[in-house]
């Protein structure tokens, strides 16, 4: 077992020097030299090694962390890929006013839609004023093309799909279609400034007449 500093002291070759009024013991300078500087190399073999394992410590507690964060950021990752992706319209429904009807009535509702049966989204709900006929008959057409799966994940969520959104410019005149919420029979207007266009979902274009338009995709 390594000695103390104290118990080397004590065990190194004392001299004495003879005296009259008394003798005088003392340790030889070059002896106690000797053993502080033993002294001062341990310890820096000491301050070393545990200096050594301090880094890799903080090391090692910097990689935790990084994996750490690398772990939650895949898990909303992954998350946010189960969620199913739907429209807008099918989003609106799912997170209507709960007064009127619960959130699980209207999940139930669109899995009876899967199943064939229109009647709740097209008859029922728009019977009583929760959503129009136009409503119910785009949530049955979504519905009827999904799995039950799908349905039931609405529950924990769901993503809104983005629609692509089209600029309409005239074939004939090169004008592109804009609103004009002041004409009431007519809301629509032309312009040539592309500061003024307005763009349009393929559902708006549909309920149009656009012939002589050409759908140009919003890229932005």
């Amino acid at each position: 077992m390594d000695k103390t500093f104290k118990q080397r002291l004590e065990i190194l070759p004392i001299k004495n020097i003879e005296h009259p009024v008394g003798n005088t013991k003392y340790y030889v300078a070059v002896h106690v030299k000797s053993l502080i500087a033993q002294a001062d190399e341990e310890y820096q073999e000491l301050f070393d090694k545990y200096s050594d394992l301090n880094d890799s410590y903080e090391k090692e507690v910097i990689r935790s962390s990084k994996l750490e964060s690398q772990i939650i950021d895949l898990k909303s990752q992954l998350q946010q890929q189960a969620l199913p992706v739907v429209p807008e319209c099918v989003a609106e429904f799912v997170s209507g006013d709960e007064t009127k009807l619960s959130k699980a009535d209207r999940i139930a509702y669109l899995l009876k839609s899967v199943q064939g049966d229109s009647y709740y989204l097209t008859v029922e709900l728009p019977g009583d004023g929760t959503i129009t006929v136009d409503e119910g008959q785009e949530l049955y057409n979504w519905a009827i093309c999904q799995h039950h799966v799908t349905i039931l994940k609405l529950w924990n969520g769901y993503t809104v799909e983005k629609p692509q959104l089209f600029y309409l410019k005239n074939k004939l005149t090169g004008m592109w279609l804009m609103r004009d919420e002041v004409d009431k029979v007519y809301p629509y207007d032309h312009t040539l400034d592309i500061r003024n266009i307005d763009k349009f979902t393929q559902q708006e274009i549909d309920s149009m007449q656009t012939g002589s338009y050409e759908q140009i995709e919003v890229t932005e």
